[in-house]
């Protein structure tokens, strides 16, 4: 399948309510509306779906989402995975409304993590309004959200052929252990990586989400994490602008 970016991901925490604040506050991220459970959805750009954090009992990732072109690359795309043996599962229309998107289609890796492919989201031009004042903007559009790190045991071959063989993700680099843990990169688009999976021997879940921005100094104004649970990080494009001084 061709994925064109990571286009949305969702996760579940018993302090979801604090990223009304935090989410804002903090990173800059629109509050949109809200489901009927109490789901807060985070916008970065004119897309009305990029980060959702559900009610739930523990921290942890519910789902990542990837886009493809249209409906016809869909339908290819759960083919492919029905052949493969990874059995995708099609959303109902109440999750597809969830996630502001004509089509999706559930599945899971060889780790068990949660991935869906979609088409057709919905979007708003003009519509972003930061939570904060801004000196840049987020980088999102075609390019997605960013990219989502995962801790894993190990890398296994059938990860690998998932990752590049189902996903169709280009290996873009690997680092080898040692001052950190070993990391597998890989990209979709013209980001860096879109995708990474860092090798933490007992360990699985999120490593880190990054978010991106063009201009230093909205990065220099995101105070680190306080009361909120941290999915999130920020980074700056290479090439902006530099932090003024005082």
């Amino acid at each position: 399948m061709k994925i064109h970016a990571l286009g949305y991901l969702g996760f579940e925490s018993p302090r979801y309510e604090e990223w009304l604040t935090f989410g804002p506050e903090v990173f800059g991220l629109q509050i949109g509306d809200r489901d009927p459970d109490g789901t807060i959805h985070l916008r970065m750009d004119d897309r009305l779906r990029r980060l959702s954090v559900h009610p739930g009992e523990e921290d942890r990732l519910a789902y990542v989402g990837w886009e493809l072109a249209g409906k016809a690359a869909f339908n290819e795309a759960v083919a492919e995975l029905s052949h493969q043996g990874y059995a995708p599962h099609p959303g109902t229309e109440e999750e597809c409304e969830q996630r502001q998107v004509l089509g999706l289609a559930r599945f899971q890796d060889p780790c068990g993590f949660t991935h869906e492919v979609y088409y057709g989201p919905t979007y708003n031009i003009g519509s972003f309004l930061p939570g904060k004042p801004m000196a840049g903007r987020f980088v999102g559009g075609a390019e997605g959200v960013g990219h989502v790190v995962f801790a894993i045991p190990e890398m296994t071959p059938e990860m690998e052929q998932f990752i590049t063989g189902i996903l169709g993700m280009e290996l873009l680099t690997t680092l080898l252990a040692g001052r950190g843990p070993e990391a597998h990169f890989y990209r979709c688009n013209p980001r860096t990586h879109c995708l990474a999976y860092a090798i933490v021997p007992g360990h699985k879940g999120v490593h880190h989400l990054a978010i991106e921005g063009t201009h230093m100094d909205d990065v220099g104004r995101a105070p680190g994490p306080r009361t909120a649970t941290a999915f999130s990080t920020c980074c700056a494009r290479p090439g902006t602008s530099p932090t003024r001084s005082p």
